[in-house]
């Protein structure tokens, strides 16, 4: 049986080429409200970008507040056994992208999105 986890969500402050600059406003904003985080590398729909993991369900309305300022389409939420989903900003319905797993190296830059855990060396896609 698998463990249970808290739930996590996956987001990035980048579009269109404007990331650098909001990445380093969120963190900031991260910090000072004490959230638990961290930063990842990754790429959704083949484009490169510097990403955030957030722990803990009461994060929710702080990770939509951030995805919306900064003009995001979805975010990542990761249940506690690692099923995801996509969810929307714009009111479409949440979808489910399969479970959040770690893989190879060459696995997950075949994929159309992924995520880099430097800290542990670790690849992860939903699959």
């Amino acid at each position: 049986m698998r463990d249970a986890k808290p739930i996590i969500f996956l987001f990035s402050v980048y579009k269109d080429g404007r990331g650098a600059k909001h990445h380093e406003a969120v963190i900031d904003a991260l910090a000072t409200l004490e959230a638990p985080f961290k930063t990842l590398h990754g790429s959704y729909k083949g484009v490169e970008e510097q990403s955030f993991l957030i722990a803990g369900e009461y994060y929710t309305w702080l990770v939509w507040h951030i995805c919306k300022k900064y003009d995001q389409e979805s975010f990542i939420k990761s249940g506690p056994f690692r099923d995801s989903q996509l969810i929307y900003l714009d009111g479409r319905e949440p979808e489910d992208i399969g479970v959040l797993q770690p893989v190879s190296e060459k696995e997950a830059l075949a994929s159309d999105g992924w995520t880099y855990d430097e800290e542990t060396g670790e690849y992860w896609v939903c699959k």
